[in-house]
């Protein structure tokens, strides 16, 4: 199956199936180095296993280049628009939204085991690389909260997302809460950034999940600490980018 326009053409490179159920189909375009995976809208409907489903995705995101998902027949897939899908280009601190990095003295019960996982992948002194509920205004103007970010020299960024079942599984949370999910985390990619999940069977595997960090994560010295708060709002001072996405 090919999807073209004028200039690139998405092949399908696979299909995602968890608990011998297919949920969704991956296509590739090399020209432009962009992976888009398409769930199927039968994931509403499926008890399937969740924790496989953030296990290939962040195989996919380990790969490099772009990783978008969506829904099918979403009208934003890049196939069928030529839209824009970022807001113009503002000062990220403009927008009504707020630092929560500062205001949980304890982690949640799943921001504690990852922690315990990286730390152990990288020694205490690493956990200065991390910025916890770091805030995130979307593709489509509204506001999200990543658990963790982390930002690179070369001005990439990587966000960490801790998924229980219950507040993430399509099956549970059904179209409207998902979708809002995929907006934040393509928002991320659009932005410069890579997004991996991990669910709670997989930090509860901390030998796994060791090894999972370290290569999704990489070398610590390609990483700046945590970013110079923003005198203004007491935010970390990024830029949303408007965006062409060419198809």
């Amino acid at each position: 199956m090919i999807f073209k326009n004028n200039i690139n053409q998405y092949n399908l490179i696979d299909k995602i199936s968890c608990s011998g159920k297919e949920i969704a189909t991956v296509f590739k375009n090399e020209n432009l180095n962009r992976t888009i995976i398409i769930d199927h809208p039968e994931i509403f409907s499926m008890e399937f296993d969740y924790h496989h489903y953030c296990l290939s995705q962040n195989r996919l995101m380990s790969g490099g280049g772009e990783v978008l998902r969506y829904l099918e027949g979403d009208p934003d897939i890049p196939w069928l628009n030529n839209r824009d899908l970022a807001a113009e280009t503002t000062d990220f601190i403009s927008f009504k939204t707020y630092d929560r990095s500062g205001t949980s003295i304890d982690p949640s019960p799943l921001e504690y085991l990852f922690e315990k996982c990286f730390e152990d992948a990288y020694g205490t002194e690493a956990l200065k690389y991390l910025v916890r509920e770091y805030p995130l205004i979307t593709n489509k103007g509204k506001t999200g909260y990543i658990d963790y970010a982390m930002f690179k020299k070369d001005g990439t960024w990587l966000a960490i997302e801790e998924n229980g079942v219950t507040y993430h599984h399509p099956f549970i949370i059904k179209k409207s809460r998902y979708r809002r999910n995929l907006e934040k985390q393509n928002s991320v990619i659009l932005n410069g950034g890579r997004l991996f999940r991990w669910d709670t069977r997989a930090l509860l595997n901390q030998g796994v999940m060791i090894e999972e960090l370290k290569e999704a994560i990489g070398p610590l010295d390609q990483y700046k600490s945590r970013p110079v708060l923003s005198p203004i709002a007491g935010l970390p001072s990024i830029h949303i980018r408007r965006i062409t996405l060419k198809i």
